[in-house]
């Protein structure tokens, strides 16, 4: 299964995706935690010290050109108008390219990072879009294996679900505090992957018993899959503390998720995606 955690700023996106990935590697799975957050929160979550020299995506941005037949000058989305063949990327077995971007942080999780918060990003030419192309069509077309999953960390706000960076997820998750903002945030995304039709669904994090929150879950029933306490072991990200009522409530988000999966063509939701953003794409030629 593929998910991207998604919300406001501060909400506790990082964290539910550092609990995701643990809790997937505890029960004997292989997580693939991939960071695409400019504060890299999720990288130092799972205990890695990110160094100048980790490979990141924004740094294999040749690579991923070459392995699309991607000419300098040409843009992403040229990539529908022609019918050539597509590279195979596989989280578990590695596919090459993939064996070049991950670090193995701990038994069970493996780390891939975007970059957008390293150091040269100030100097580089292109945008934090530009840097996640790759990971866009990356996401479209990597399979995960039946004991594998991948768990996507994602910048703030809606600013990269208008990108479409998430076309090839299985599904969405919003992380929801008690602020009517958190709220806010989650309900423009959901607005946004119901048109471009991914799944999305909502978790509480430490959200208080208040008027606010019973309205919201009221009017998300179907889409409220799961809250996380408040939980000190949480707080200071070791896992090993984590309290048992926090655990039940990952079982039964997971539990929830695999209930709601539907496997998709990832890689055609994304083309129609981009050809409603791109309608060049159908004059160019394949439509």
């Amino acid at each position: 299964m593929k998910i991207a955690v998604v919300g406001k700023g501060g909400s506790g996106k990082s964290t539910v995706s550092w609990l995701l990935s643990e809790f997937l590697a505890a029960q004997g799975k292989e997580a693939l935690a991939i960071d695409a957050d400019h504060n890299m929160d999720l990288t130092s979550n799972v205990g890695h010290v990110f160094h100048e020299t980790d490979p990141t995506i924004h740094h294999a941005h040749e690579q991923f050109m070459n392995l699309f037949g991607l000419a300098e000058g040409q843009r992403w989305h040229e990539i529908f108008s022609r019918d050539t063949p597509l590279p195979v990327f596989s989280f578990v077995p590695h596919d090459p390219c993939t064996a070049s971007l991950i670090v193995s942080v701990k038994p069970g999780i493996s780390l891939m990072n975007v970059g957008l918060g390293s150091d040269d990003i100030l100097t580089s030419d292109r945008c934090a879009h530009g840097h996640s192309n790759p990971l866009k069509y990356y996401l479209a077309l990597v399979q995960t294996g039946g004991n594998a999953h991948i768990i996507a960390d994602s910048v703030a706000g809606i600013d990269m679900m208008n990108f479409g960076l998430y076309n090839g997820m299985d599904m969405i998750v919003g992380v929801v505090e008690g602020h009517v903002n958190s709220i806010k945030v989650f309900e423009q995304i959901s607005g946004i992957a119901k048109a471009s039709g991914i799944p999305m669904y909502a978790i509480l994090n430490r959200a208080a018993e208040t008027e606010m929150m019973r309205d919201f879950v009221a009017r998300h029933t179907t889409e409220v899959i799961g809250s996380i306490p408040l939980d000190s072991g949480v707080a200071a990200y070791d896992f090993s503390l984590v309290s048992s009522g926090t655990l039940q409530a990952l079982q039964s988000i997971w539990n929830a998720m695999n209930k709601k999966y539907v496997p998709v063509d990832y890689y055609e939701r994304l083309r129609s995606f981009e050809t409603k953003k791109h309608p060049e794409i159908a004059a160019m030629g394949i439509e």
